[in-house]
């Protein structure tokens, strides 16, 4: 684990080492800067494709359809991470959550995740030529749209966190995928890669690392007026307990 602290002059002159190129809070509050990687777990060898990154065992397999418990996971490009931040003490003042907006598409694949918070209005909009029946069934944000025609948009209210898959009776695999935070800074990434949390209100946080696969991680994060913290965490299947 790192976390660094950068003044906001640091991060304009780039001055200070560990301090990375991102966007300067607004006056009084903060940047946070999340570098996320994955680890294989270090006694698993990789399997390697024909011209691709080596693939390794042991995630849970959540996919529409899978027949199998466990899949294989890419380490060097995984895909659906959602880093978030929970305030907590009374002074790490919540925001309002930005509304999302999702463009309906039929597919053959798994649609991209899309970060929401508690609260937020989500606005989907019927981007297919043909009417859809939408609805989910997920715990806590079910809901039931009807049938939407081409063009038309809806809008419900994400409650509760979690993954939420938005369905059209016609297909088996969702139209929109939705990972609602209890937080209204979020954001979805790729590990390894790197994010950026802007305008976060100075207060201490616990920083959230999820994945449908992996099992999650999170670390405490301090986050001071007019500074940017720099902060490293990481996926993988080691964060499992060991059993005796």
């Amino acid at each position: 684990m790192r976390v660094l602290l950068c003044t906001t002059a640091s991060v304009l002159a780039g001055l200070l080492a560990g301090c990375h190129a991102a966007p300067a809070p607004s006056p009084g509050l903060a940047t946070v800067v999340v570098d996320v990687s994955a680890r294989p777990h270090e006694r698993v060898k990789p399997r390697r494709e024909s011209g691709s990154d080596p693939l390794y065992g042991g995630g849970y397999d959540s996919s529409p359809g899978s027949r199998s418990a466990y899949a294989r996971v890419r380490y060097t490009a995984l895909e659906d991470v959602v880093i978030w931040l929970a305030p907590q003490s009374a002074d790490a003042a919540e925001k309002r959550a930005d509304a999302v907006e999702i463009e309906l598409r039929r597919s053959k694949s798994e649609p991209p995740l899309v970060a929401a918070s508690c609260g937020a209005t989500v606005r989907m909009r019927n981007a297919s030529e043909t009417p859809m029946v939408v609805y989910s069934v997920s715990e806590g944000n079910a809901f039931d749209l009807g049938s939407l025609a081409p063009g038309e948009v809806a809008t419900w209210t994400a409650r509760a966190p979690g993954l939420v898959e938005v369905l059209d009776e016609s297909q088996e695999l969702p139209i929109a995928r939705v990972f609602v935070a209890p937080s209204c800074w979020v954001a979805v990434c790729r590990a390894p890669g790197r994010v950026a949390l802007r305008d976060v209100v100075p207060g201490q946080y616990r920083l959230h690392a999820w994945h449908p696969r992996l099992p999650g991680a999170e670390l405490p994060l301090t986050a001071e007026p007019d500074s940017l913290s720099s902060a490293d965490i990481w996926l993988g299947v080691d964060r499992l307990p060991h059993l005796p």
